[in-house]
């Protein structure tokens, strides 16, 4: 991803794993706080590392949290979040690409498909976070025009 702000600047930069067999490390700099938020000086670069799980989700117990699709992605009016398994609750929130909460509900007992409305928000990316228990997983999402 990437941005134009102004020196001064508050940033916040949160890495997201392409899938859901791995998780963060550190940033490129040593630093293992994610998301990182830092004040722009200059002209900066990030690299996020990740790792591989050892027990990837789906196989043993599986980590309910990061079993969920965003469809479509993108999206223009709404966007279903589906999990793979009903839970017994869970938490929704939608971050814009600063990653400040714009909307959060939560997810009833036994279900497994919310639909999001999209219509407030200008398009863009955004990152919609499933918490379940101690577990959260997050989704990039695009919004087009």
């Amino acid at each position: 991803g990437g941005g134009v702000y102004y020196i001064g600047d508050s940033v916040t930069l949160t890495a997201v794993p392409n899938g859901i067999n791995y998780h963060f490390v550190q940033w490129h700099d040593s630093v293992t706080a994610n998301p990182r938020t830092f004040v722009a000086a200059h002209d900066t670069s990030f690299k996020a590392f990740f790792e591989r799980d050892l027990q990837p989700h789906g196989i043993g117990t599986p980590d309910a949290a990061a079993l969920f699709t965003l469809t479509p992605n993108p999206a223009y009016r709404s966007v279903a979040v589906e999990l793979q398994t009903p839970v017994g609750g869970g938490r929704l929130a939608l971050h814009n690409a600063e990653g400040r909460e714009l909307w959060s509900g939560t997810l009833g007992a036994g279900h497994s498909r919310a639909v999001l409305d999209l219509a407030p928000y200008p398009s863009g990316v955004y990152f919609v976070t499933f918490t379940y228990g101690e577990s959260t997983s997050v989704r990039k999402l695009i919004i087009g025009e």
